[in-house]
């Protein structure tokens, strides 16, 4: 039984395989994020609104808890979602731990796109996030992104794209507190946002 289960997951996921996983910030606007993701030949897109969660710090969340790159921690599932006025979208990912490949899901108020579902590498999927991650700092900055999606509302997470990008600063311990060198951190952000050119 357990054989045949293994056949048919095989199968399913052949089906649904993409090789090519690519997320763009499309406009960002005070409240407003439009983002668009490519799966292969499939485009999704969608303008997320403030009242729910942003985008693209929701998706360097996931890419980190289904690796634990930041807290050593690895999510075997996670959720984005995102909502429109009216609307909304969730996304589930989810990442056995002996796999390197994701299961995707979305649901959805829009017909074109809920019940859409692939699977890919992680490493696909994190190379995409980093991709947009960086992209989105240099056009608007930290602050500017900040700023741009809802008044400072939400954060730009450098902490977490930073161990997604495998680079973690010198961390000194004293007693409990933890401390690190917000230099290095700048000088690592600014010359991977150079090299990423």
């Amino acid at each position: 039984m357990k054989a045949q289960s293994q056949r048919l997951e095989e199968q399913v996921r052949k089906q649904y395989w993409v090789d090519r996983v690519q997320i763009d910030v499309l406009d960002l606007e005070v409240g407003w994020e439009t983002i668009r993701m490519t799966f292969d030949d499939r485009v999704i897109e969608y303008c997320a609104s403030y009242v729910g969660e942003e985008p693209i710090s929701t998706l360097v969340d996931a890419a980190d808890a289904l690796d634990g790159c930041y807290n050593g921690y690895r999510e075997e599932k996670c959720f984005v979602q995102w909502q429109k006025e009216p609307g909304f979208i969730e996304i589930t990912f989810y990442r056995k731990e002996d796999r390197d490949y994701i299961e995707m899901s979305i649901e959805s108020d829009d017909p074109e796109i809920d019940g859409y579902s692939a699977y890919f590498d992680y490493s696909v999927f994190k190379d995409a996030v980093i991709k947009a991650s960086l992209t989105v700092l240099k056009k608007y900055g930290i602050v500017g992104y900040s700023l741009g999606w809802n008044k400072s509302y939400h954060t730009f997470p450098v902490h977490q794209l930073l161990a997604l990008l495998g680079i973690k600063s010198s961390i000194s311990t004293e007693s409990d507190e933890r401390y690190s060198s917000v230099f290095e951190e700048l000088e690592i952000l600014k010359n991977t946002l150079i090299q990423s050119e």
